[in-house]
């Protein structure tokens, strides 16, 4: 009984943050198999799939420098994402603010002349072009009480579309404001995609887990994002928390923009690359539902997404240009998301009963339902039905003897 107890403390106190994690393993490991076997259906060869996937992003020091800088952008894009999922705001936005900020990024970049200074300058720029973007998004929600979904998808397309005839005709970055610096570079085999944010950003997700566990920020943004009733009954202003949050997401995704233009050398070479972004920015929402909106699990998920981002290309070669390794990340969402379902409904608790041999929550429901439907019939006293007054009642005949007289 003890055992049992303990369960049920773990499935209503800790156990949802402890199962989400197993939940988000589990999709992963079922998304690899279905995507092992789509492969086989399909006359691909997995194994020089995943050989591929391995040796594209650790096969030489060439190919882990290239995995590492795009580890960076997508690590704090997913934060982005995680900072408006923990306060219940589904930023879909961030993909749009991640290109805004890429484009100006990308036209500073080609004009601003500020020495080794220019990279921090123009990333400052970017991250205020991204808050301003989301902030907008916030205050349409609460001032006017129009959807972030709406209005995102809106601007989204506005920004990509806009993007690609802006980016038709391009010029190239300067040379001081390149974060692909030459010495850096060197040192990973001559990499084209590793930069300077290997150093800042780790401080960053290290500052974002510093921020949510043990600060009062983190606390009510937590709160507001499981229990809105809750935050407005101890006297939380929620208007004021999300509108914070859309200017930290927006902020990060467009700090995302910038080390993607700056830092991954000829990321914006033309409008083709354009075209992909959308695909691209959106990665945010697996890395930061897949990490489970936590500081460290978007480290674990961005590795994942980045090893199918850098190896997308050489992989192609193996699939004959059938996106797998974008399907497995499909995959993978979809039974996250499946996840959270089996979450709400507490499948845990009746998991954890299973275990112990219990019967499940529902079956206890319906047991105590009829113990009680027996207990009230039991106390129910036994009433005779008054017989009508009108009723009949049958009296037996009998024929009269005759007396034995002399005639």
């Amino acid at each position: 009984m003890a055992s049992i107890a303990k369960a049920k403390h773990i499935s209503k106190s800790t156990g949802i943050k402890r199962i989400r994690p197993v939940v988000s393993l589990v999709s992963i490991l079922i998304a690899l198999i279905l995507g092992t076997i789509l492969m086989a259906l399909m006359g691909i060869n997995w194994i020089d799939f995943f050989s591929m996937l391995f040796i594209g992003n650790f096969g030489s020091i060439n190919a882990f420098g290239d995995f590492l800088g795009n580890l960076m952008w997508l690590l704090i894009l997913g934060a982005s994402l995680m900072v408006s999922f923990r306060a219940g705001i589904f930023n879909i936005g961030s993909a749009g603010q991640f290109a805004l900020a890429g484009v100006t990024a990308f036209w500073l970049g080609g004009i601003l002349n500020a020495g080794g200074m220019g990279p921090m300058l123009i990333m400052f720029i970017a991250m205020f072009v991204g808050a301003a973007a989301a902030f907008t998004i916030g205050v349409l929600k609460t001032k006017f009480g129009i959807h972030e979904v709406v209005t995102s998808i809106m601007f989204n397309w506005i920004i990509f579309y806009s993007a690609i005839m802006i980016m038709s005709s391009t010029g190239s970055l300067l040379e001081a404001n390149n974060m692909n610096i030459a010495w850096l570079s060197s040192l990973f085999g001559n990499s084209i995609k590793i930069n300077t944010s290997i150093f800042f950003v780790p401080l960053i997700i290290a500052g974002l887990w510093f921020l949510y566990r043990f600060t009062t920020f983190g606390f009510k943004q937590d709160i507001i994002g499981s229990n809105p009733s809750a935050a407005e009954a101890i006297g939380l202003n929620k208007d004021k928390e999300l509108l914070k949050t859309f200017a930290l997401s927006g902020m990060l995704a467009g700090l995302a923009g910038a080390i993607f233009t700056l830092g991954v050398q000829d990321a914006f070479a033309g409008s083709e690359t354009w075209v992909e972004i959308p695909g691209i920015a959106f990665n945010g929402i697996t890395i930061a539902l897949l990490g489970v909106n936590s500081a460290v699990g978007i480290v674990f998920s961005s590795i994942f997404v980045s090893m199918f981002e850098t190896t997308s290309l050489i992989t192609g070669t193996v699939t004959k240009q059938i996106p797998i390794g974008t399907l497995i990340l499909a995959f993978s969402l979809f039974f996250v998301a499946l996840g959270e379902v089996f979450i709400k409904y507490r499948a845990h608790e009746d998991f954890f009963r299973w275990l112990e041999k219990e019967p499940s929550v529902s079956s206890n429901k319906n047991a105590t339902k009829t113990s009680s439907n027996n207990v009230k019939e039991i106390a129910k006293p036994k009433t005779t039905k008054p017989k009508s007054s009108n009723s009949k009642t049958t009296t037996k005949k009998t024929k009269p003897k005759a007396k034995k007289g002399n005639k």
